[in-house]
């Protein structure tokens, strides 16, 4: 802020308005990192005042900063409107970087609204024009934006390919703040495989990073929230619990919103694990509230599976059946293939419970290959487990 400062008295004592705005940019970045979204937007109004409504290279990155604003409140439909004005822009202006980082924004658009396949056109476009432009550091970010696709569509070697690719340019540069996101993403991939140390050693690394350079309070809930995520899949509610809360205290700093949905059903398990069955269904309902009202379809599928697993746990398969199979179809329209697999296993749990057997082995039939495909080991065990208790009952 300080080198930013006086850029901006330098910009405007040499009556420069590109150089105030570019100067007005970064500090709306700053705000942006700190999770001021307010002063954010300020710093890109005074910005795209002080073009006084030229189009200059500098105007579509203005608009993107505003875009990822939007999108971390969780106000995907405005988000979307500023990043295609910035590629549009950008488009006429020939800056390329300028167009790789709106097509970004427009690919991270796409992901959280589940839209795989456009998610991925975003991102291979981004990489295209900063291969031609030359920009390393931007590459890598295209390649750790593409891994989460490959994540989300279930070809996990191919993500973890272009997640160390990234991690290894930003390393490389010394890039501390993405190398941490690398860091994170890799420990995503290690967990539902049953790598519990390698995922927990990727996440504590990955915090104790941005915690050293300071890192935004957002990317802080993000990263507590994977270790929380971690300690329920290890069973560990209580010291799940306390990251989570710590997750939350840090998006609330940040005023974002658009991974409280995801928070959210991680604290339902939690509470289900500690005999709290009545919270649980209280936090899952809403999660699932809050992802329909920022139209995550995704998290929308996986909140209706927890409160279908919620069910299930206390006898009350019969409740369980319509939300675990508005959870399949949902996940089943998005793409997200090892989500969905993990809700047929719950809703073949649910028919089990039923007992309808029939139901449940053609729930199992079709998540297991999944399992297998992707070595998600823990998941793995619990369908074969299930599979050969239906057969003893048959």
């Amino acid at each position: 802020m300080e080198h930013l400062t006086l850029g901006r008295a330098l910009a405007q004592a040499h009556a420069d308005p590109q150089a105030d705005a570019r100067a007005c940019r970064w500090m709306a970045r700053v705000y942006e990192l700190r999770g001021d979204y307010a002063a954010a937007f300020e710093w890109v109004d005074q910005g795209l005042l002080a073009l006084t409504g030229r189009d200059a290279t500098v105007t579509a990155d203005l608009r993107a900063i505003a875009g990822l604003i939007h999108a971390r409140q969780g106000q995907l439909d405005k988000a979307e409107e500023q990043a295609r004005a910035a590629a549009t822009l950008a488009q006429a202006q020939t800056d390329l970087k300028a167009w790789a980082r709106a097509e970004g924004l427009l690919g991270f658009v796409a992901l959280r609204r589940g839209l795989l396949p456009a998610a991925a056109g975003h991102f291979q476009h981004a990489l295209e024009l900063y291969l031609r432009t030359g920009d390393i550091q931007g590459q890598a970010v295209a390649h750790n934006q593409l891994a989460n696709v490959y994540f989300g569509s279930g070809d996990w070697p191919t993500a973890d390919h272009h997640y160390r690719q990234a991690r290894a340019t930003f390393d490389q540069i010394g890039d501390r703040y993405n190398r941490a996101i690398a860091d994170n993403n890799l420990g995503g991939l290690a967990l539902p495989q049953g790598r519990f140390d390698e995922a927990l050693q990727f996440y504590q690394t990955a915090v104790q990073t941005s915690e050293q350079i300071g890192a935004p309070t957002y990317l802080l809930g993000m990263m507590e929230m994977n270790l929380g995520a971690a300690f329920i899949r290890l069973r560990q509610p209580a010291t799940a619990r306390e990251h989570l809360q710590r997750s939350q205290s840090y998006f609330e700093q940040a005023q974002a919103r658009d991974s409280l949905p995801e928070l959210l059903r991680h604290l339902a398990r939690a509470a289900l694990m500690e005999g709290e069955a009545s919270r649980a269904e209280q936090l899952a309902h809403q999660a699932l509230s809050l992802a329909r009202e920022l139209s995550l379809r995704s998290e929308e599928g996986c909140a209706l599976r927890v409160l279908g697993e919620i069910y299930n746990d206390q006898n009350r398969a019969a409740e369980a059946e319509a939300p675990l199979t508005h959870s399949v179809a949902i996940l089943e329209e998005v793409a997200d293939e090892y989500e969905l697999a993990r809700s047929r296993f719950s809703l073949a749990r649910a028919y089990s419970l039923l007992h309808q057997p029939n139901a449940a082995r053609i729930q199992l039939d079709q998540c297991l290959p999944v399992f297998e495909r992707l070595e998600a080991r823990p998941d793995l065990t619990a369908a074969r487990t299930l599979k050969d208790k239906l057969g003893m009952s048959q």
